[in-house]
């Protein structure tokens, strides 16, 4: 419970000094939400991996991969999505953006539960393994706007007023 609570500001700090948002938001969707998803998707299939549930195997994936994919896109993917505006030439849009961003975050949710729980009562397995391809696809999408997005560079002036603040808090 308390790496989650954690997770997305070790997420947000290794973003912001180290690697960037960019390539966070690949290493999350890479490390843990796709092997969290065919994890999950290997257990729910019946008797594949043995006789019995396998339980630490599906407690990985799950309670582990899973839940830190998550915490960290959380805490990232609409940071990213904002830094593609302009703060000052783009405040409108800015805004616009925040608003849509959690509508569409809320409607997809409801969206994604309905339709897997209604695939669920017919087939547990295609219901996680939906789950993986639309995640697959969604991954690949993301790389292939690669070109396109805004990608700054970190600025350590920036990053160490930053730190400053969060050990003061």
């Amino acid at each position: 419970m308390g790496l989650n609570n954690s997770l997305p500001f070790i997420v947000a700090f290794l973003a912001d000094f180290l690697i960037g948002d960019y390539w966070m938001i690949m290493i999350i969707l890479v490390v843990f939400f796709l092997p969290a998803i065919v994890i999950i998707t290997l257990c729910a299939w019946p008797y594949l991996l043995g006789d019995t549930f396998p339980t630490h195997l599906y407690q990985i994936g799950f309670q582990i991969l899973f839940s830190m994919g998550n915490g960290g896109i959380d805490a990232i993917v609409d940071i990213f999505g904002a830094k593609q505006f302009h703060p000052i030439v783009h405040a409108s849009q800015l805004d616009s953006y925040w608003v849509w961003s959690t509508v569409m975050a809320g409607v997809g949710g409801v969206t994604a539960v309905l339709v897997y729980s209604m695939i669920a009562n017919v087939n547990v397995t295609i219901s996680f393994g939906l789950m993986f391809i639309v995640l697959l696809i969604a991954t690949l999408l993301f790389v292939y706007g690669t070109k396109r997005y805004i990608v700054r560079k970190n600025n350590m002036k920036d990053n160490v007023l930053t730190a400053r603040a969060m050990i003061s808090a």
